[in-house]
């Protein structure tokens, strides 16, 4: 191999390297988002589905209704 092929070569493998840490690192952040995320749509589908005083006049967005 040549010097510079060489050089490179630790450079890409330097890199996926530190890809591979990041990822690592990120991996109990992402599962609590997740976690969070779950808890979210319960919560959204928990109001969706027991949402009494929902005028019928409007739409989610508060918006009025078209006529």
């Amino acid at each position: 191999m040549l010097k510079e092929d060489k050089f490179w070569l630790i450079i890409a493998m330097t890199f996926l390297i530190a890809v591979f840490v990041v990822f690592a690192k990120a991996k109990p952040d992402i599962d609590r988002l997740e976690k969070i995320i779950a808890k979210l749509q319960q919560r959204i589908e928990h109001v969706e589905k027991f949402s009494m005083f929902q005028d019928k006049n409007t739409n989610l967005e508060g918006g009025e209704k078209d006529q």
